[in-house]
Parts: structure tokens; sequence; C-alpha cells
């Protein structure tokens, strides 16, 4: 993960590497599964361990805008919709929300360099 200067300051950013050159399809595949999952989220707890969660609200995952994004304290997470909150050290839903569910997990594997993201 590095930083990149913005206009607005500082922003974390990440490169995707997609490798697996003996299937095809597959890229098309994760690209549309990230589209429609919205993407995910990883949050990284400490040097070697991370939290990998999708951005699909648990609550009412078939809203098509609702999205959860990270708060500026980069420790809880909120959907765009239903307003729920979720503590990213576990997924977990907090405050007045509607959601009872946590988020939905990903495993992953890191090397210190690759941190390869599966289910």
């Amino acid at each position: 993960m590095q930083s990149i200067r913005t206009d607005a300051g500082l922003r974390n950013t990440a490169i995707l590497l997609i490798y697996c050159p003996d299937k095809q399809g597959i890229l098309a595949a994760v690209t549309e599964f990230l589209n429609e999952n919205r993407g995910i989220i990883i949050y990284r707890m400490l040097p070697n361990e991370f939290k990998v969660y999708e951005r699909c609200c648990p609550y009412d995952p078939e809203k098509a805008n609702a999205r959860v994004r990270v708060n500026s304290d980069n420790t809880t997470a909120v959907d765009s919709v239903c307003m729920s909150h979720f503590i990213l050290l576990d997924g977990s839903p907090y405050g007045n929300g509607p959601s009872p569910y946590a988020l939905m997990t990903y495993n992953y594997s890191y090397d210190g360099e690759t941190l390869l993201i599966y289910n």
C-alpha cells in the first residue's frame, strides 16, 4: 500500500495484480465479481495481519447503490443507504443502524510482499 498526494491531501491506494495465465476468462470473472459486489475493504491491523471485507452491506445486499465506505477515522465504516455502521477490527455492526449482521469476510494469505485474497 502506498500513499499518493491528491488535491485533497494524501489518500491510500493499492494496485490489484491478477495473474492466472492458464485460466481463460478469469480476469473477466474477477472484474464482474468486484463490480457486482461493489469491491472489497482491506484493513491492515498489524504489519502481517489484515481483515478483508466485502463492501456490500449485509443488511440489504440487493440495493444497487448501497456501498460500505470507510469513515475518516479509518476504524469504522458506514453503509451509504441504510446507514448501518461497522467496526473494521472485526466487521461487527454497532450504533443505530439496522444491520444485525457483520460484514462478510474473506480469507487471505500474506508472505510479506503479496497479499492473496480468497473465499
